[in-house]
């Protein structure tokens, strides 16, 4: 620690022994004070510096983890709307096939065709149209949360401006590792990264609290130029200071061992205490985060499934129901086997508006597990590489 001062000091006296009158005392005065035990060495002296910047540093962390957990939830709107328009306009097509199966009915009505067919065509519509409406909510209410997510100024105030999604789903798999997911997650997961910023700040400040156990023992050095007149004539003592006399010098030592020194003691069972905190806070977080992504990677995996589960079915029923419109095409059929024919081609349009929509949730859901298995990773929008 280097000290450089200047003193300006006014006095005056009545005594007889008061020499000169009115006095102007300058002093500049260069102190040097090197520890040599308690407070010596590079460490101490960049500590505060030191967790300061790790301190920066966790901040980030804790905002890189906001911003990802904002982004995932995007992600998931996003896909929310692109689902919930997916079986809007799946519900139409189905609608229209309907409708056209009812027109059928109706034109047919003079020659072979029974009320209650045309009764059973329109209830299907009726329940379809029901869904139709349902759909549309949905696809209101997700364009909403989309807004609100976003906060675009452009998407505020944009009423009646319908949000189509033009990002196709990925249909194939992806495929990841376990052990690489892990990896990864230990490289850029927020969490872990602040846990161990904390733990090296906890270790600087374990090593400045078993700095300040030991006793203070400093190398004291001081050097000083004065200067004295009368008449408050400070500007001359001041420039006596550099041309009268000789300078003076001094260095000692100075010692100082406190009683038990028992402030010390107790900050550095306070340290350790800390330390050993953090350690088992990284503990839990590392299996924390470990178990979420081992979770999401096998939904992952369990969401392909179920996409290649919803196109195949939905594939099995087209087909049904291109069979079953060449069927109804036939004129040739009697009666009971086209009450039977339309009952089944009813249902089979309608299950083949369920299968498409269970394909469009099965789309969205796989690209959400995929953007939820980065986001347990920390990868979904790094903010600092992995050192």
């Amino acid at each position: 620690l280097a000290e450089l001062s200047q003193d300006f000091n006014f006095k005056d006296s009545n005594s007889n022994f008061f020499t000169p009158d009115n006095q102007a005392d300058t002093k500049m005065l260069m102190r040097y004070t090197q520890p040599l035990m308690r407070g010596a060495g590079k460490t101490y002296n960049r500590s505060s510096y030191v967790v300061a910047a790790l301190a920066a540093d966790e901040s980030m962390q804790d905002a890189s983890k906001r911003i990802q957990e904002h982004a995932f939830s995007i992600t998931s709107t996003y896909w929310e709307l692109a689902a919930a328009r997916a079986n809007y306009k799946q519900i139409e097509r189905g609608l229209k096939s309907l409708q056209e199966l009812h027109d059928q009915l109706v034109g047919r009505s003079d020659i072979d065709t029974l009320r209650s067919q045309q009764l059973r065509a329109e209830s299907a519509i009726f329940k379809q149209r029901a869904a139709q409406a349902n759909a549309w909510a949905q696809v209101q209410a997700a364009e909403a949360n989309l807004r609100a997510s976003v906060a675009a100024p452009d998407l505020r105030n944009g009423s009646g401006q319908e949000l189509i999604p033009l990002t196709l789903p990925a249909d194939w798999k992806s495929m990841v590792s376990r052990e690489e997911e892990l990896t990864t997650a230990l490289n850029y997961h927020p969490e872990i990264q602040a846990i161990r910023t904390n733990l090296q700040a906890s270790r600087v400040r374990l090593q400045v609290a078993e700095n300040e156990l030991r006793p203070t023992l400093n190398l004291v050095m001081e050097g000083y130029v004065r200067g004295l007149n009368g008449d408050f004539d400070a500007a001359k003592s001041f420039g006596d200071q550099f041309t009268t006399g000789s300078p003076s010098y001094s260095a000692a030592f100075s010692y100082l061992r406190p009683y038990n020194n028992t402030a010390a003691k107790a900050i550095l069972r306070e340290r350790r205490l800390e330390l050993r905190r953090t350690l088992l806070e990284l503990d839990h977080t590392l299996l924390s985060v470990g178990a979420a992504v081992e979770g999401n990677v096998a939904q992952l995996n369990a969401s392909f499934s179920e996409l290649e589960s919803a196109v195949r079915s939905t594939l099995a029923i087209h087909a049904e129901l291109d069979y079953l419109i060449a069927r109804w095409q036939d004129a040739f059929l009697d009666g009971t086997a086209r009450n039977l024919l339309l009952d089944q081609l009813l249902n089979a349009e309608i299950q083949l508006i369920q299968a498409e929509n269970t394909w469009a949730r099965a789309q969205s859901d796989h690209m959400i597990a995929i953007a939820k298995l980065n986001l347990s990773t920390g990868s979904l929008l790094p903010m600092v590489p992995p050192e």
